[in-house]
């Protein structure tokens, strides 16, 4: 059996820019809010 060994810093990441994925596919944010909120979440 094995485990995934990914970090709840990893996981909340993960999901957040999934989140922010959709709100951009959707057109709830501009392409410039989107890069700008990637950015954040990936430094």
């Amino acid at each position: 059996m094995s485990f995934l060994s990914k970090s709840n810093a990893e996981v909340d990441k993960y999901d957040s820019l999934e989140i922010l994925k959709n709100r951009f596919a959707k057109g709830e944010i501009s392409e410039d809010d989107y890069q700008r909120m990637r950015e954040l979440l990936l430094t």
